[in-house]
């Protein structure tokens, strides 16, 4: 099962929040407006011992400041969450489950688990009043496993086996996975119990018998009489003791010796690993005749803070596919929360989540493209295009982190907008240009800022006709250019102004910047373009050119034309 539908009501940052999930889901958005809070709102819905204080609820006179919930829908049921949840399933195969905090009058904070239910054939489905499942809590393990691994400054605990830390978690749940399987793990368990039995009972001349009467008899004036009880080790315990990993890298250490590069990259290669040990487990184990009863979901979802910490842009774009390949396997869900542009894929725009606070007391809100992100004719044509502007130029998903994004032709206007804007001293780094390839692909990447409400500029030349044209030209030459010099009321038609302007260099940036046919024809535009700059002053800049920095660049621009 995964996680279709989320909606978070008072909670942390969130007044009401709702969002779609796909099996991979990325977060992003400004610091310190909510990514987390998200992340922190599933972990209280799937972790039954989450321990809700007052701090989590949403503090801004909505009226109901003591009460919130996270609802969830869950989709793709295995065989056997359908037969373990077989009550609360709906007419289309899915499960709705709500978790509700609340602040009682004597200031106590409580937690239950509810589900939607169809009461009446063919009704609607209706939020039950009693307990999920008649349940007061639910146990852990009946909902998917949820695995958060969070933005720590230091993995060094994180990568520690302990009960309360990541990798501990998924080695004890691969640990009850084989005691389940392997019979010889199941018997060793019962020697370890028979073994500690033996231990405390020992007998009237046993040394632990003679042990316990010398500290009685020691603190007898006290009136105290002293036992001695021995539990038997746990398979757990045994692991978390014995489980001792070392990295060679030349230097055979423990992983908390490693920099925090290969300490994190250690934490997702742990990742990986238990989720092809759990696959193989599962498809060694299934059976079509039968659905067993187990002891917990076969489901798993993580929740990953920031994976490009401490990660060079290569190793980057490497945890990206390691991530993307978890979500491959039935039955595995990412969530994660990134700054790096590494981490999306505009492909798969579906998945983006596009988080902002406009203030405290509207809180955190979510922006997304669930639907099919071109419309109208020629989609495959535009498809097709898009996926040859990512080889193009393959950090445009740094378009999402901007403060205002620049669409532009080619690489001469992605030089040269930013030199300027250096040479003028008006240079913004926060402003991000995406050269989109070609004239004919600025389009596809102004419905992407229009769906995503970016703020944009589009700069493109005018390209006209020359009068009169050019005896020498083609007819296929002349369809061309007036194909390219038509496409000018395209863009304009498709600029929300609320969102975008335009700015159109006529006829194109060489004629603007006055740089010669011959030298661009001999040099590749983009340098003969920084050529001729070198040797212009501020003061000698065309007006033109010099307006359209400054439009992009000063944050004063209007809408329109600049």
């Amino acid at each position: 099962m995964r996680i279709s539908r989320v909606e978070i009501s008072n909670f942390r940052s969130m007044r009401k929040l709702e969002l779609e999930a796909q099996a991979h889901v990325v977060i992003i958005g400004p610091n310190n407006h909510g990514k987390s809070n998200i992340l922190r709102a599933l972990e209280f819905a799937l972790t039954p011992g989450y321990k809700l204080s007052e701090e989590d609820f949403f503090r801004h006179e909505t009226g109901h400041e003591n009460e919130l919930y996270v609802e969830l829908l869950f989709i793709d049921l295995t065989e056997q969450e359908r037969n373990t949840f077989k009550k609360y399933l709906l007419a289309d195969g899915s499960m709705r489950l709500v978790k509700r905090g609340k602040i009682t009058k004597n200031g106590k904070v409580e937690t239950s688990y509810h589900g939607y239910r169809i009461d009446k054939e063919g009704g609607p489905p209706v939020l039950e009043e009693g307990n999920f499942l008649g349940r007061k809590n639910v146990a852990g393990g009946l909902l998917p496993d949820f695995y958060l691994v969070p933005a720590v400054k230091d993995v060094t605990d994180e990568v520690k086996i302990k009960t309360t830390t990541t990798i501990g978690k998924m080695l004890y749940r691969i640990l009850d996975e084989m005691i389940e399987e392997d019979p010889s793990l199941a018997e060793a368990r019962h020697h370890l119990m028979e073994a500690a039995q033996k231990l405390a009972m020992g007998g009237p001349q046993s040394a632990l018998e003679r042990m316990k009467q010398s500290l009685t008899n020691e603190l007898a004036d006290w009136g105290v009489k002293v036992l001695i009880k021995i539990e038997p080790p746990s398979i757990e315990k045994l692991l978390e003791q014995g489980f001792d990993p070392k990295l060679d890298d030349g230097i055979v250490t423990s992983p908390e010796r490693k920099g925090h590069g290969l300490q994190r990259a250690f934490l997702f290669a742990l990742i990986r690993a238990w989720a092809k040990v759990l696959k193989q487990s599962k498809t060694e184990k299934e059976s079509p005749e039968t659905t067993k009863p187990r002891k917990r979901s076969e489901s798993v979802i993580f929740a990953i803070e920031e994976p490009e910490l401490y990660l060079h842009p290569q190793a980057q774009r490497k945890f990206a596919d390691l991530l993307r390949d978890i979500t491959d396997e039935a039955n595995n869900q990412v969530f994660l929360t990134t700054h790096s542009p590494y981490f999306l894929n505009l492909e798969n725009h579906k998945e983006i989540v596009l988080v902002n606070k406009p203030s405290p007391s509207e809180g955190t809100t979510a922006r997304q493209v669930p639907g099919e992100m071109f419309a109208g004719d020629g989609l495959e044509e535009k498809k097709k295009r898009f996926r040859l502007a990512h080889w193009i130029n393959p950090d445009r998903s740094e378009m999402f982190f901007a403060k205002k994004v620049v669409f532009v032709e080619g690489e001469t206007e992605k030089v040269v907008l930013p030199y300027i804007a250096h040479k003028i001293g008006i240079y913004d780094p926060e402003v991000s240009i995406i050269d989109c390839g070609s004239k004919f692909n600025l389009p596809l990447y102004i419905e992407i800022a229009n769906a995503f409400k970016l703020k944009y500029i589009v700069v493109h030349d005018e390209d006209p006709l020359p009068n009169p044209i050019p005896s020498g030209w083609s007819k296929s030459k002349i369809r061309e250019k007036k194909r390219t010099f038509e496409l000018n009321d395209k863009i304009k038609e498709l600029v929300d102004s609320s969102l975008g302007a335009i700015a159109v260099l006529s006829p194109d940036i060489e004629g603007v910047l006055g740089i010669p046919r011959s030298q661009s024809d001999k040099k590749g535009k983009a340098l003969a373009a920084l050529e001729q700059l070198e040797t212009t002053t501020k003061e000698e800049l065309p007006g033109e050119i010099d307006k359209v920095v400054r439009a992009i660049y000063e944050d004063h621009a209007q809408n329109g034309e600049p």
